[in-house]
């Protein structure tokens, strides 16, 4: 996997830790604005599958029915490989009465390698087989890479997994799109004992410890069908970074910012200061992906130079509303995506998008974990980057 150190597609969310003071002025200092992440993965996406389930078409000599689902590995805490920290690899059953079905098996992941952290898989189509399950297992590399997927993934010889999760039928119907979103935290991770969530909230992010709302487990979110009006983008924001939890953001534009080129990746500076910013979504928590929201294309507001504007977020505890001016901030908060025309170097997937333009579906994925240090927070820290939706499956 390409690693790519990109100043436009990722910015560290510093601005979270601080607004989560636990109010004795220690704030946070262990998020790195310049992280590394692999993004994007290509995974095989021709999986035949033997369900071992009879399925019934309802057309005449036609194709049985079938939905397409990508998956988004926002699990954080794996050990993954060397080359690829934090990644995973993925296994499938279709299960009855909450039991794998053996024949059924796929190792997705087998002929691409692990998923990576912050990676966006392409669609996959699967055929419907209601009124069974899939069963979805998250793996560490080492656990499957020799062996393969277990017949059976609750069998007491089969390799732990990280996660285990179930997809019912009804949460992908027929000509459905979907995305299964891996989230929270796995036991044991950080530092954690074995069966024991982390105790990654307490100050100064949060003086409390992790709820059980934060242990992993993986959401399926239905991706929009249709198309932007005429020069108009539909945007989402998908909030994943678990330890953020209980306050909400809000996510704001301003157009007259611009990437600071003398400070580190994901900051930026006002260059008008007094503009009024744009709220882009108001109160978005944690474990939540809102609808697609059609507006205006953002784009760099300096042709000339190829950039201008940028997105920050702001905590909106108790349901704060509104967006305040980017430059108020204290400087611990003023961490930003800068809209540019072009990146300076190739992301690791063209799906990372610069800008928000016309015609396109995007996806604003906030990710990561708060209050770590040294290599946690170069590989787990938080980011944000924009990724157009391709709902086409290979």
């Amino acid at each position: 996997m390409r690693k790519r150190q990109t100043l436009a597609a990722v910015a560290a969310l510093g601005l979270i830790a601080a607004a989560c003071d636990d109010g004795s002025g220690d704030e946070d200092a262990g998020i790195d604005a310049t992280v590394e992440m692999d993004t994007g993965v290509e995974m095989d996406t021709g999986v035949e599958m033997d369900t071992g389930v009879d399925e019934d078409s309802g057309v005449d000599g036609g194709p049985p029915p079938s939905f397409q689902i990508r998956l988004v590995h926002n699990l954080p805490g794996l050990a993954g490989t060397t080359a690829a920290p934090g990644s995973a690899h993925l296994c499938l059953w279709v299960a009855t009465g909450g039991t794998a079905i053996a024949a059924t098996k796929q190792f997705l992941t087998e002929a691409t390698g692990p998923i990576p952290f912050r990676g966006v898989s392409s669609y996959v189509t699967f055929p419907v087989v209601a009124p069974a399950d899939y069963l979805v297992a998250v793996y560490e590399p080492d656990a499957v890479m020799a062996e393969g997927c277990p017949d059976d993934p609750a069998d007491a010889a089969a390799p732990e997994a990280a996660l285990l999760a179930t997809i019912s039928p009804d949460s992908v119907p027929a000509d459905s799109i979907s995305s299964a979103i891996l989230t929270g935290f796995p036991t044991g991770s950080f530092g954690a004992a074995d069966g024991a969530l982390p105790d990654l909230c307490t100050p100064p992010t949060y003086d409390m410890t992790c709820p059980e709302d934060v242990a992993g487990e993986l959401l399926v979110v239905a991706d929009a069908q249709t198309e932007p009006a005429a020069d108009m983008a539909l945007l989402r924001v998908s909030h994943q970074v678990a330890n953020a939890f209980p306050v909400p953001f809000n996510v704001c534009y301003e157009a007259s910012l611009a990437p600071n080129t003398s400070g580190p990746p994901g900051s930026c500076v006002d260059t008008s200061p007094g503009d009024t910013p744009e709220a882009l979504a108001e109160g978005v928590g944690y474990e939540t992906t809102t609808d697609y929201v059609e507006r205006m294309p953002i784009l760099p507001t300096n042709p000339l130079g190829g950039f201008g504007g940028a997105i920050y977020l702001v905590p909106a505890p108790t349901g704060t509303e509104g967006c305040p001016e980017f430059s108020t901030l204290p400087p611990a908060q003023q961490a930003c995506l800068p809209i540019l025309e072009a990146f300076p170097s190739p992301p690791p997937s063209d799906n990372i998008q610069p800008k928000l333009e016309a015609g396109h579906r995007t996806t604003l994925f906030i990710n990561g974990v708060l209050a770590l240090s040294g290599s946690d927070a170069m590989v787990f820290g938080p980011q944000m980057f924009m990724w157009q939706d391709n709902f086409v499956a290979e």
